[in-house]
């Protein structure tokens, strides 16, 4: 019966799906409905029996995992979806109690987080008229507001916090047993995070958001021919419902060799990219998605903020790029082969990582001096220490 009913769900997986020669010929007729249904499985789908992360903390049940609890069979339902399809949606990756823990200290961060953005915004005026205008990330606590604040929510730094219990509640995502199997499939036993981020998207009046689209256009985070083992999460930490501004997909497209869709269906035309899916969740759930996937904000027009986590895994055994892009938006030299390696271990030497993940070293070994990196499966995210095997994950 189990057997039958994953090759069930591979079915459905396999459909909705167009291939780019359709997307990018310009001869298909536009449909009504031109999203497709988002694929998902529940946190029971993705778990395995494992009883060596189930633990209580003294304000409620922990949803961190202390140690990883194994991959998921490659021939699993949800690893063959994101395999096919370049995403995976878990409506319900976050307990109840989780979850509260996680937004309220979310919340608590808001306010000092738009007061350094409003101080960005005003010391720099390209700033101020780029899409930064409609979103921030929480930035360092230890910063004076300023655009280097700023810039610091982008890689983690809302992370170094004096208070241990804030980065306690951010690890129920950042760590949260309910997806590390599926991870660890993907990405082979030695996954790590590379940046991460707490994000809010702000609410535009509905007109203007038609108009303009979302946030951010339809985008892949790299260029074609770059293949990197990373997987991207956005956990919604309020519900996110499709006037909410939630992220948008394009299915198979982190096989294609475009880097986007035609400008018609950019800005005011996202929502008509014909087979694209909307991750609409209620607060918790998580989608994943591969670094190559065409994405984007939907436009917000319900006149709530969209509150998010954002982290990118990758992986020491990403398949090396040797060739420097042409790409003027992605900063020069952002994904040679340097890039796609991580230095793990030796914290007294010079990073070899340069950006985001060299920003995001540095705040792991503030979290290391501290004492907080102390369960093996923090030291493994935080680039401290991996498992040793050289095994690679189920990506192509």
């Amino acid at each position: 019966m189990l057997q039958r009913r994953r090759r069930e769900r591979l079915q459905r997986v396999a459909s909705h799906v167009v291939t780019p020669t359709e997307h990018l010929s310009g001869h298909h007729p536009r449909p009504s409905r031109p999203e497709s249904p988002l694929r998902s499985f529940t946190a029971a789908e993705i778990q395995p029996d494992d009883d060596r992360n189930r633990r209580t903390a003294a304000s409620g049940v922990s949803e961190e995992a202390v140690v990883f609890p194994g991959p998921l069979p490659s021939s699993h339902p949800a690893v063959q979806c994101f395999r096919e399809q370049g995403y995976v949606a878990i409506p319900d990756a976050c307990g109840p109690e989780a979850l509260a823990r996680t937004a309220a200290a979310f919340d608590a961060s808001i306010p000092r987080a738009e007061a350094v953005w409003r101080v960005a915004l005003e010391l720099d005026e390209q700033l101020s008229q780029s899409e930064a205008a409609h979103y921030f990330d929480l930035p360092r606590e230890d910063m004076t507001p300023s655009r280097e604040a700023w810039e610091s929510g982008a890689w983690g730094g809302f992370l170094v916090t004096e208070r241990r219990h804030t980065l306690d509640a951010f690890m129920q995502v950042l760590a949260n047993q309910r997806v590390l199997a599926l991870l660890e499939a993907l990405l082979g036993p030695d996954l790590h995070l590379m940046e991460a981020a707490g994000r809010v998207v702000l609410a535009r009046p509905p007109a203007e958001a038609l108009e303009h689209g979302g946030y951010t256009d339809w985008h892949r985070d790299v260029p074609s021919g770059v293949n990197l083992k990373r997987v991207k999460c956005i956990c919604v930490l309020k519900d996110t419902p499709a006037a909410g501004g939630p992220l948008g997909l394009m299915p198979k497209s982190h096989l294609w060799p475009q880097d986007g869709p035609p400008s018609e269906y950019r800005r005011g035309g996202q929502g008509m990219l014909p087979g694209h899916v909307k991750a609409a969740l209620p607060a918790g759930g998580m989608v994943l998605f591969d670094y190559r996937a065409w994405h984007t904000g939907m436009p917000l027009t319900n006149g709530r903020d969209r509150h998010n986590l954002v982290c990118t895994f990758g992986s020491p055994h990403s398949d090396p790029h040797t060739e420097p892009h042409t790409d003027p938006h992605l900063g020069a030299g952002k994904y040679k082969q340097a890039d796609s390696t991580w230095p793990v271990g030796g914290y007294g030497g010079e990073p070899t990582a340069s950006g985001f993940a060299r920003d995001f070293l540095e705040c792991g070994m503030q979290l290391e001096r501290r004492g907080w990196l102390d369960t093996p499966v923090r030291r493994q995210l935080f680039g401290v220490e991996l498992s040793s095997s050289g095994i690679s994950g189920a990506f192509k």
